[in-house]
Formats: C-alpha cells, structure tokens, sequence
C-alpha cells in the first residue's frame, strides 16, 4: 500500500468518527425521536368572556372594569400558542403544565390556534375548589404521550381560609418507550398578606404532593416523577427543601437549584429574579442513566417580545396582560420554564 493511499484510508475513517460524533452532540431538541421537551407556563388569568355563575369571575367579563372582551380574549391565545409553539422549536413540548387556567374550554380554543395546529394536544383540567375557578391544567401531545390516568388531590387549608387549587396527576408514557411517567402539576396557595405569614399554606400544599411521591417512589420504584408548577415559594425555602425534601442532593431534585445564578428566572419582582415556577424530578432522572435529564437543558423560555423595561426598577420584566385594571396586551406576569427529557 502505497503511503497516499494510507493516508486517504486514515483521513476517511477519522472524518466518519468525527461526522458520528458531531451528530451526536446536536441537541436533543433537534432529535426528536431521542429526548422530550417537558414545560410549565403561568399562563396569567386565561378566562374566557363568559359569566360562570358558580365562580368568582366578574373581573373577566366584557363589562367589567378589565374590559375583558373577545378581541383580548383572542389576541392571548394567540400569544400563548406563540410562545408554546417555540419552546423547545424545532418540536412543540411533549408535555406542559398551566395554570390559572379557568376551565378545558380555554383549553381547547388554545390547543385549535394555527401555531399549535401539528402539535395534536389534548388537554387535561380537573375542575377544582378555588372560587375564582382558575386551576391547573395538561397539555400533552398524542403523536408523543399515552396517558393511563389523570386525577387530582385536594389541599386542605382548613375552615379559616379560602380553598386552594388541587394537584393534578397525570400518569402516562411516552410513546417511544420507557417507564411509567408520573405529572404532578401544582400551584400553591400565594403569598398574599406576607411570605411569613402564608407559609404554613404552602407547607401544606408541599405534605400533599410529599404523601404522593413517597408513595410512588415505595410502591414503584422505578416510575419516574415530575413535579411542575408555580409554587409561590424559592427553591431555597422551607416547604420545598424540608416539606417536600427537594434540593439539589436530595430525594426530589429541583432542577431550579441554584439556576439563578446563571439564568434570569421566571418571575420578577421588584427588578429581582427568581424561580417561583419550578421542575423538580426523582432521583431516578439524574442517575445518568436513560431516560435522564439532558445536562444543561433546563431554563426559563423568552424571547424579546415578551419582556418590556420596567421604567421603575430599570430591568426587564416579562410583558404581562394587565397591571390592575391596565390593559397591557401582553403574555403573562410570568415566564415558562423548561427540560429535555433524553431517553
């Protein structure tokens, strides 16, 4: 063999290692068949215009101060299928969590947008006892997600205070194959009237979805979990490291651990960013074994339009719907946040 055609022979074999190997190391996102967007979305007091007469909705009417009316109506859907549509582009989320979502009504208007239309979601919402009526709520796509089973646990506050939204469970697999996947959707009762004093609410929001996880962790060790929401709590706070054990070493792994430091956040306040909405997933996705959690593929979701600049605290703040009784014509108070399951 003469040495030129040794030579073409190595640079053959070593272009064919390195053309592997760039394949690869694409996103996941870009591979479809191979990994899975999961998000969740504060989606902002998506009501519909029409009055329900068993809830408290009078501020989303068309004659109300708000001015809630079919023009606004339509023109948020079309913000929040926008926004839906790039998470994750090229592929749509094979999973995402809302809330404040008044019922499956608004849903399924949503899910028929022309920017969602290949995504084949279906949505899951059980109502709840909140009084405004807003809830949680699934999407799931159908080309990617089978779900076996969907219910709700109630989060009891106690005679003194108002009823709180339930936790959704969405038991299903993906299509591709893999274990059992169990959605936890939450939205935890607020902070109104202080941090302090509204924590023990929390606290008992976070012992529901505790009860609920252990159990699933004894009894079928090898489902994984996926507990997504607003929590109304930081990562670092009491009823999501101690209550509910979530941290960064611990039994759940809140995957907003510490990402402050690096990423904006989902929610301003006061020109301070953090993570009121979170991911947090068992054990069994960050054991470096498939399915896993793609390193590095957890953030929140923006883009330009849907951050303005706050004239007050100088930095940007996502571009809401309304600021009281102001109309903004914006997407919500809050930014989705999302990971890429590989598997």
């Amino acid at each position: 063999m003469n040495s030129t055609l040794f030579y073409r022979i190595v640079f053959g074999i070593v272009l064919a290692i390195s053309l592997y190997a760039l394949a690869y190391a694409q996103p996941l996102s870009e591979r479809p068949n191979k990994s899975a967007v999961i998000a969740f979305y504060n989606v902002e007091n998506l009501f519909d215009t029409i009055d329900d007469p068993i809830k408290r909705d009078n501020e989303f009417l068309p004659d109300s101060a708000k001015k809630w009316r079919s023009e606004r109506y339509w023109a948020k859907q079309s913000k929040l299928a926008e926004v839906i549509s790039q998470i994750g582009a090229p592929s749509y989320p094979a999973i995402i969590g809302l809330c404040e979502v008044e019922n499956i009504g608004v849903l399924e208007d949503l899910v028929k947008d022309e920017k969602l239309k290949n995504s084949k979601y279906e949505p899951i919402l059980i109502e709840g006892p909140d009084q405004r009526g807003i809830d949680v709520a699934l999407l799931y796509s159908k080309k990617r997600f089978k779900v076996i089973s969907a219910s709700s646990y109630n989060v009891d506050l106690g005679v003194a205070n108002r009823p709180t939204r339930d936790i959704l469970h969405v038991r299903g697999k993906f299509k591709s194959g893999g274990p059992t996947l169990n959605v936890f959707v939450n939205h935890w009762p607020s902070r109104y009237g202080g941090a302090e004093k509204s924590e023990p609410k929390r606290i008992a929001a976070a012992e529901v979805l505790k009860t609920k996880t252990d159990s699933i962790a004894k009894v079928h060790p090898k489902e994984l979990i996926v507990c997504m929401g607003d929590f109304n709590d930081y990562p670092d706070n009491k009823s999501l490291t101690e209550t509910l054990s979530a941290g960064k070493d611990k039994q759940l792994v809140n995957l907003m651990y510490g990402l402050k430091e690096t990423k904006r956040g989902s929610y301003n306040y006061k020109g301070d960013w953090d993570f009121l909405d979170q991911i947090i997933v068992s054990g069994n996705l960050m054991d470096g074994t498939l399915p896993e959690i793609m390193e590095g593929s957890t953030a929140p979701f923006f883009t330009d339009s849907m951050l303005f600049q706050h004239p007050r605290y100088g930095d940007m703040k996502p571009s809401r719907t309304y600021g009281g009784p102001n109309y903004y014509g914006g997407y919500s108070d809050h930014l989705p946040v999302y990971t890429v399951i590989q598997y």
